[in-house]
Parts: C-alpha cells; structure tokens; sequence
C-alpha cells in the first residue's frame, strides 16, 4: 500500500512538472502570431524584422533575460522609440503574454541557431 501511495504521488509530481515547464520551442502559428505582432507594434520603431530582432543575442543572452526578468528592458534599449508603444501593450490583458510568446520566439531563433522563421 505504502509503495502505491509513493508512486502515485511522484507520478503526480512529475506529471505537475511537466505542465508547469513552458515549452522553449514556439509551434508555426506561435511563430506566425509573433510575427505579425512584432510587425504591427514594435518594427517601425525597431526598425528591424522580428527575426533580425531575434539575431542580436545568443540563445544564452535570450535566457538569462528571460530568468532575470529583464526582456523588457532589452527591447527598449534596442528600440528606444518603443517606449510608449510598449507601455500600452503591457497595459493590454493579454500584452505580457506576447512578450512571451517575444522572448521565446527570440530563444529559438537566435543569432547562434542558425535557425530563420519561416515566411
């Protein structure tokens, strides 16, 4: 009985770690939906492509921004006229979550992949 309860929770466990560990890898419509918000909100001020955004880091740069929390302030110091476009879309409910989506799609296609989006 007592091992019964051990696996069942470890199975749990596992099972808990998997769901709460975000995929780094971002599906083609991810990729496409990042796309086409990079473009409408942060390319006339970047004056970059998404992917050419994504190329100014290595993947290890990209991370080490993401766990120490500062994406955000990486974006602004590439694209200083951004300023009050990214204000408004992290006011918006789903704005961090496209910062996400952002920063994930910038993990997988950085300068050190040698991975470009597709069209």
């Amino acid at each position: 009985m007592k091992k019964i309860i051990l696996y069942t929770l470890s199975s749990l466990l596992f099972l808990q770690a998997g769901v709460d560990m975000p995929k780094e890898d971002l599906n083609r419509d991810q990729v496409k939906k990042t796309k086409t918000f990079y473009k409408k909100y942060l390319q006339k001020s970047c004056k970059l492509t998404a992917a050419n955004f994504a190329q100014m880091h290595t993947q290890k740069e990209w991370k080490v921004m993401k766990s120490k929390k500062i994406f955000i302030e990486e974006v602004l110091h590439i694209c200083p006229k951004g300023t009050d476009t990214i204000a408004k879309i992290l006011i918006k409910d789903n704005g961090k979550e496209q910062f996400d989506y952002l920063v994930r799609f910038s993990i997988q296609y950085a300068k050190d992949t040698g991975k470009f989006p597709p069209c």
